[in-house]
């Protein structure tokens, strides 16, 4: 037996046959043989595996990670569903091309790297594959540890991807702040000044019953003034627990006794519904 196969079936140590954590790979192919050769190489570098016979099994098995519409997925932890898919290019029914096609379509499903295995070596099938949306491909007969530093590779650019919309999501929030900050700001301003008149006024008609009632108007308005504040300082995002499967922007600020809501964005709803601005996942 060749040494390259040897090593990945006997599970020998192996640098590129151990990811750091644990990947969902979709394997796809038509040929039971093969399916589970794959299968072997991949469970056995540590991945995670689900199998399909044919893209259109494959397919409504990706399309099952992300049931209902958009604003059901924003619920979903980053790490949801699939992570790479690995596909036979010739399959009856849907091919491994078209199907990669569709991934592409996918507002969520677009994010994982496709892998293409075919025995196509003339340079227009690979250029129609790659065209199709395929991230990379594995040319038959291949060698089991070139296949897994492929799938290492993707999926360290997968990783890479995801980092990446977490940090244009964060610095989005710091930008969405530092905009609510100058907005609310301005008015509040008008409304403390307005307040502050008012108080005065009263203290000198001796009207001791709106003056307490004026009491609470002017601790909201503290409220909001130490929220913009801390808006306006927000340079980096923190994120704490809202509601369950929910999160949101941690500004720092104490709860007042006696407060119903959290401090930080969450927009105005009630705590049945979730917040405006919550952290899951990357576009």
């Amino acid at each position: 037996m060749d040494a390259n196969w040897s090593e990945v079936l006997s599970g020998a140590e192996n640098p590129i046959l151990q990811p750091v954590y644990s990947p969902h790979i979709l394997i796809v192919d038509d040929d039971f043989n093969t399916r589970l050769l794959l299968k072997t190489i991949v469970e056995r570098a540590g991945y995670k595996v689900t199998l399909a016979e044919d893209g259109k099994e494959a397919w409504a098995k990706l399309l099952e990670t992300f049931p209902g519409g958009e604003s059901d997925w924003n619920n979903l932890p980053p790490d949801h569903g699939f992570d790479l898919l690995l596909s036979d290019w010739n399959m009856p029914e849907l091919n491994g091309e078209e199907l990669v096609r569709r991934l592409r379509e996918h507002p969520r499903l677009r994010l994982v790297f496709a892998i293409l295995v075919t025995a196509k070596k003339e340079s227009e099938g690979v250029i129609s594959g790659l065209d199709s949306g395929a991230d990379d491909y594995v040319t038959k007969p291949f060698q089991p540890l070139e296949l897994l530093a492929r799938i290492k590779a993707g999926l360290r650019i997968r990783r890479l991807q995801s980092e990446l919309a977490s940090l244009q999501h964060k610095m989005a929030a710091v930008h969405l702040a530092t905009a609510a900050c100058h907005e609310i700001n301005n008015p509040l301003m008008v409304l403390m000044g307005h307040i502050e008149m008012l108080r005065k006024r009263l203290e000198i008609q001796g009207d001791a019953e709106n003056m307490r009632r004026i009491g609470p108007i002017t601790e909201a308005l503290d409220r909001i003034q130490r929220v913009t504040q801390a808006l306006g300082r927000l340079k980096q995002v923190k994120l704490k627990n809202y509601l369950p499967r929910y999160q949101m922007v941690d500004l720092g600020l104490e709860r007042p006794p006696g407060a119903n809501q959290p401090s930080g964005i969450s927009g105005v709803r009630p705590a049945s519904t979730p917040p405006v601005l919550h952290a899951d996942r990357p576009f």
